[in-house]
């Protein structure tokens, strides 16, 4: 309930960044979720989204074929639709960010990658890699799946792990997969999970589940059973998206601690350092109220959520 309440803040704060900047950053296209009977993930979740007032509705897979007959689902699936679920243009937010962070006078120094911490008094420097150091009042660390070799590197050892992960994109699919026409969908016997065709045409599916742990500093190549088998769940379940052709895999990492909850604390012996890790592969869609968070936890005032469950001190280490 904690994520979904935020979620839905995010998702406000998505939205205020698209009328400020005019990109076009969140896109509404419903979700779809399924599973194996009502005791599944997807009957818990709906249970949860019902409380909190969103507008989620059971449906029969039947139902489901007649509003989006692009999936194929056995008898007895459980299935929601949630019409105010949609995903994200991440280049698009991450490039939305960049210029408002230029726009209020901010600087984004790209490949300068931080090697030491230093307390200089009431303030902190930043040494960089080359030479070069920077001294600011207060820090933020969120160094992503980084976080697993720069944190400790600074002096702050978490349970984090670097995990890769894999996507694949699919091309030559007709419109009948374009937002508005089809939702995102999670299958969460599988964790399965897929967006309509995005900018250039493209159907992305993955499975949300961390891989093996690797160093994020080092290049990852796909690997060809992991697409075959999620080949084989578009073709069970999205049998018209099997048409398509492979376009390619894509590497990213998740940043993942054991719990899979978010750590957002302040650095121990260093009060004026906060750090944001661990975001386990379901953090970037809070972005802009994690930015919030954090510079409520640097400037000292009161957050709009509670923090005490992304403490740090919920670790032994």
């Amino acid at each position: 309930e904690m994520y979904a309440r935020m979620n839905g803040r995010a998702i406000e704060l998505w939205r205020d960044l698209q009328e400020a900047t005019g990109a076009d950053l969140y896109v509404n296209c419903a979700v779809v979720c399924w599973g194996q009977g009502g005791t599944s993930h997807a009957h818990l979740s709906y249970k949860t989204l019902s409380r909190l007032g969103i507008p989620i509705r059971e449906v029969t897979p039947g139902e489901l074929a007649r509003q989006y007959p692009q999936f194929s689902l056995p008898e007895g699936s459980y299935t929601t639709i949630n019409p105010e679920g949609g995903f994200l243009r991440a280049s698009n937010c991450v490039a939305a960010f960049a210029s408002q962070v230029r726009h209020m006078g901010g600087e984004i120094r790209e490949w300068s990658p931080v090697t030491g911490l230093d307390d200089i008094g009431g303030t902190t420097r930043l040494r960089l890699e080359g030479g070069e150091t920077i001294e600011a009042a207060r820090v933020v660390l969120a160094v992503g799946a980084w976080g697993a070799s720069v944190l400790p590197a600074l002096g702050l050892r978490l349970p984090l792990t670097a995990n890769k992960q894999q996507v694949m994109y699919m091309g030559g699919l007709s419109d009948e997969f374009a937002p508005g026409r089809f939702p995102v969908f999670l299958n969460l016997d599988h964790d399965f999970y897929g967006f309509p065709l995005d900018a250039t045409g493209l159907f992305k599916a993955s499975i949300h589940f961390p891989g093996p742990v690797i160093d994020p500093d080092l290049p990852q190549t796909p690997d060809p059973a992991f697409t075959e088998h999620l080949l084989s769940l578009v073709r069970t379940y999205i049998p018209n998206a099997a048409l398509g052709k492979v376009r390619g895999s894509r590497m990213c990492m998740y940043a993942m601690t054991p719990d899979e909850d978010f750590i957002l604390d302040r650095f121990p012996g260093r009060p004026n350092v906060v750090v944001g890790a661990g975001f386990s592969g379901h953090g970037f869609k809070f972005a802009p109220l994690i930015g919030e968070l954090l510079a409520s936890m640097s400037l000292g005032e009161t957050a709009e959520f509670p923090l005490e469950p992304f403490a740090l001190s919920r670790f032994s280490f």
